[in-house]
């Protein structure tokens, strides 16, 4: 067997264990797949029982056109770094435009923002809900609203906090054990809202606010 056709049955080899995997800890994605497989299998009929598709591998390229492709990539990659020099160029005349006309207050927001990123001393489990109903379980020491802000960062839903209480490393690992059967994804931190991790939310006590956290939003 070539190099080439190794490195397909690899590939197919992988998808079909990622596949086999999530069939037997996704419900949806099950069902999805079986609708999906009963479509196959009508056109399948109505083609004559012949393939419906033929794998036809890319072509190989010549030197001269893979050499045109790689200038290709190479003027799109200068033409990213410009635009990050210039955008790190007007951060720069920003930060210091703002510390010339208010130099205190430049400060002052300095300090806020990296009080709000900065560890608590606290270890504490939270439960951060999405608009579409999943819930993150999590844990960590920093302060809950820089927390919140790097998890808004990479969702493109609006996130809310449920709970916040004091535990342990090992105790968020029992809790993720306790609802295996409800995470979304294996090895994962979301999970499934049900009627039981909302009523395990609800028994947990509420870890105090600080001080200076007390008025803050928790969405």
């Amino acid at each position: 067997m070539r190099s080439a056709e190794k490195a397909l049955e690899r590939g197919r080899k992988y998808i079909r264990t990622v596949r086999k995997k999530r069939l037997a800890s996704d419900p949806a994605y099950r069902e999805s797949m079986n609708a999906y497989m009963r479509e196959y299998k009508r056109a399948w009929r109505a083609n004559g029982c012949k393939p419906l598709g033929v794998f036809k591998p890319k072509p190989k390229l010549s030197p001269a056109e893979l050499a045109a492709r790689a200038r290709v990539r190479s003027e799109k990659y200068n033409s990213r770094e410009e635009v990050r020099q210039r955008n790190r160029e007007h951060t720069r005349k920003s930060v210091a435009r703002q510390k010339a006309e208010d130099p205190e207050g430049y400060a002052e927001r300095h300090r806020e923002r990296r009080r709000r990123f900065t560890s608590d001393g606290r270890a504490k489990m939270y439960f951060i809900q999405a608009e579409s109903g999943p819930i993150k379980i999590g844990f960590t020491t920093k302060r809950m609203l820089g927390r919140l802000q790097e998890l808004q960062c990479g969702n493109h839903e609006r996130l809310s906090i449920l709970k916040v209480t004091g535990a342990t490393r090992e105790q968020e690992v029992a809790v993720h054990d306790r609802f295996v059967k409800d995470r979304i994804r294996p090895r994962g931190e979301w999970f499934r809202c049900t009627p039981e991790l909302l009523a395990f939310i609800a028994s947990l006590p509420e870890l105090p606010a600080l001080p200076d956290e007390a008025t803050r939003p928790r969405s």
